[in-house]
């Protein structure tokens, strides 16, 4: 089982031909809805690979979504109690895949969530997202109280404590394109926390390193990415390689065989439009893998 706690919204994805400057204009060519949210985005893919997801997040105030969600055969649904706004996420997208986004309702999600809702159940991992704030630290000293593996995503703080995994990218820490900058954030977020730290920065790769949930020491190295062709949309990537990297440490695989197919499944997920659109399959990751050896062993 994996607990996958955190924000379910509504994604809105705008196509345009390029961002307007202050002030500017720019046409949008087409729009398409979908349910998103980093807690969704990552527990659809874990269950299209057969994993069972319990999935925890804020209560949906739209009946056609909640639907939605339970299509998607995740095995237990738990909400928040409080009523909140319906979080909607607009994501303008350019052709080259570029994207830029408008939140309304996310703020009010650290207030919502409540991390004793997480079952007690000893070595199942749990996994969250920065949309819930300072919820986040609770959630990890909770889940370490119950002796289950957590994974945080994008989260930081002065006071967040050892975690077992933690993922972010360079739109919140570090540097794009600055290997030198980003191995050092990595080098010390992996000593503060005690864990293994993976950064991602686009077509520039991953930077990781650090200790693995089985107390193996791994230093800080940066992977090439494998190529996203097409490019349509950058959203939901770093989601997608959190439940590569879940679906990989829930088997036991090696440490840098679950980063190579978390990287190949986010290269993939950026072939089409919206977060949860699609969800490539695991052969067609394995497929990704195969076809550029290049870049594939440089995870061996």
């Amino acid at each position: 089982m994996v607990y996958v706690f955190g924000t379910v919204c509504l994604d809105r994805v705008h196509n345009v031909n390029s961002f307007p400057s202050p002030g500017g204009y720019v046409e949008i060519d087409d729009s398409q809805e979908y349910l998103g949210g980093e807690a969704f985005n990552t527990a659809k893919a874990l269950v299209a690979w057969g994993h069972d997801v319990t999935l925890i997040g804020n209560r949906l105030d739209d009946k056609s979504l909640t639907s939605k969600l339970h299509e998607e055969a995740i095995s237990t649904i738990i909400s928040f109690e409080q009523a909140g706004p319906l979080p909607v996420c607009d994501i303008y997208v350019t052709p080259n895949g570029q994207r830029t986004m408008f939140g309304r309702g996310f703020r009010e999600l650290p207030g919502l969530a409540q991390p004793e809702l997480l079952p007690h159940d000893p070595g199942a991992w749990v996994t969250v997202d920065t949309n819930v704030g300072a919820a986040v630290e609770d959630l990890v000293v909770g889940a370490r109280h119950k002796k289950m593996p957590a994974y945080v995503e994008d989260y930081m703080s002065d006071t967040l404590e050892r975690c077992d995994m933690w993922q972010s990218s360079t739109d919140w820490y570090g540097t794009p394109g600055d290997l030198a900058v980003n191995q050092e954030v990595v080098r010390s977020f992996a000593s503060k926390l005690g864990c293994y730290c993976i950064l991602t920065d686009g077509p520039f790769g991953v930077v990781a390193g650090g200790q693995d949930p089985l107390g193996h020491k791994w230093p800080v190295q940066s992977f090439p990415a494998f190529p996203a062709h097409p490019l349509v949309d950058t959203t939901g990537a770093g989601d997608a390689l959190r439940a590569g990297m879940l679906h990989g440490l829930t088997q036991s695989w090696p440490m840098l065989e679950s980063l190579r197919f978390a990287c190949a499944t986010a290269s993939l997920t950026c072939g089409w439009a919206g977060a949860s659109s699609n969800v490539p399959t695991r052969n067609e990751i394995e497929t990704l893998i195969c076809k550029y050896p290049e870049v594939s062993w440089h995870y061996e």
